[in-house]
Formats: structure tokens, sequence, C-alpha cells
């Protein structure tokens, strides 16, 4: 599926209506179905006192228990006051800017406060996250451990024993090249806190690749993990500065 440019976005979703259509088809894909009984008996409900109702799609009322719901009804969008192709343009943006589009942006681009930038921004990655979390890495997954933060106190130790917080970073690999990253944040590098977040993450038949640390091991033993194999170099298994590069996962 080739990614629109955002001339070609912009054109798409020019209208309410057109944002409204997109829904649908990503709620319902093969049809309605109502929420509370999962009936697929409706009707449609004209509704003049909303904002703009002739622009809109209709309300959608089950046949069988009379429930009403509209295609944003649950949804990130749900209740908005803010214009549907302003949440478009946020949601694209955000997911096509690898470095993090800022809310200052959104509201000086889109004519909005920053405070609704800002709760525009917050649920579209709340979004994004809960969307990734389901994910799970599979093949070859390179693992290793990273420091994340400000600049260390004291003697301004880095790596493993510094004060930054640690991350588990796991790539799916796919023909020697990053193709997919997760990343979680860890309140310590013990295999308590690791392997529940390597279970979560990644298939259990998954081929391991770490640079045979004791809480990496400890993990591939926890989870009865078969095919481990420890990479001995001296530099890290996971470089980051390709980590911008990957795609998130």
């Amino acid at each position: 599926m080739s990614v629109l440019n955002l001339l070609e976005f912009q054109e798409r979703f020019s209208t309410v209506r057109a944002c409204e259509e997109r829904l649908f088809q990503l709620r319902w894909p093969d049809g309605f179905v109502c929420p509370k009984c999962g009936s697929k008996e409706y009707c449609e409900v004209a509704c003049s006192s909303r904002k703009d109702a002739e622009e809109r799609l209709p309300l959608f009322q089950c046949k069988v228990c009379s429930k009403q719901t509209s295609v944003t009804a649950g949804t990130i969008f749900h209740k908005t006051k803010t214009d549907l192709r302003k949440w478009f343009l946020t949601v694209y943006l955000a997911a096509n800017d690898k470095r993090g589009v800022a809310a200052t942006t959104i509201a000086r681009n889109l004519g909005v406060s920053y405070p609704t930038a800002w709760n525009m921004l917050r649920k579209v990655r709340k979004a994004m996250a809960d969307r990734n979390a389901m994910y799970q890495l599979e093949g070859i997954v390179q693992i290793d451990d990273a420091y994340f933060g400000g600049e260390s106190h004291g003697e301004g130790k880095r790596g493993r024993g510094s004060d930054q917080a640690p991350v588990v970073v796991a790539v799916q690999m796919e023909r020697g090249k990053p193709k997919y990253i997760t990343m979680a944040l860890v309140p310590n590098l013990t295999k308590e806190a690791v392997a529940p977040v390597l279970s979560e993450r990644l298939k259990p038949n998954c081929i391991w690749e770490t640079d045979g640390s004791k809480t990496l091991v400890a993990c591939a033993k926890e989870l009865q993990q078969a095919s481990h194999i420890v990479t001995k170099s001296s530099a890290p298994c996971l470089r980051l500065d390709y980590l911008s590069s990957l795609s998130a996962s």
C-alpha cells in the first residue's frame, strides 16, 4: 500500500464526511455491527441538532436493541469539538515525522490553541502506543539494553551502572537489516523486570541474538527460549545510532 504525501492526504480528506466515511470503513470493514448487541441490522438517523449535520454521516441505530452510535463513539475523536480534518492531519503528522511533531507546530499550522494541540497529540500518541503494544516480534531478534535521560551525575558513568533510565531494546532483523523495533522502560535490568517484557513483546519461536549478559541469559532460561545466540564483540549488539531509522513495532 502506497503512502500518501501531504498534498494527496489533504485532498483525500478535505471534508468532514470523507473523514467519517474512512472511520466507518476502519471500524466496520464488513458492514455495521452494533457495539452493544452485535446485530448487523440498523437504520440511519438524521440528527439536525448536530453541528454541521448536513456535512456529516448520520447516526446509526440498531434495529434490535435501539442503540444509537456514531463513527467517532468510543474513539479518540469521541465528543470532540475540533474539526475531524484537523484530527486526521494531526495523526498524519505524528505518524510521518520521525523526529516527533511538536504541539506548538500543530497549534500554529492547524489554527488551534496550544492546550488543544497538546491534548490531541497526547491522545494520538497514546493510541499509537496501544496499537504497537499488540504486535510481537518474530524471527531473528537482537536484544540489548540502552540508557536514556539527561547527563549522568557524579563521575558521569555511561551505560550499565549509570543513573540513567534503563530500556530494553529488541530489533527484528530481516536479511541482515533491522525491520521492526520495540522498546520498554524498565525499573532495573534484573530478570524479574526484563523477562515479562520479552515474554509480552516477542513470539516464543524467536531466535535471540544477545551479548550474553547475565540478565538475558537468565531470561532465555526463564522463558525456555530454545534458540539463543550470544554475539561477542567490542561493540554492543544494538547500536543507538541506527535506532532512528527503524519502524516502530
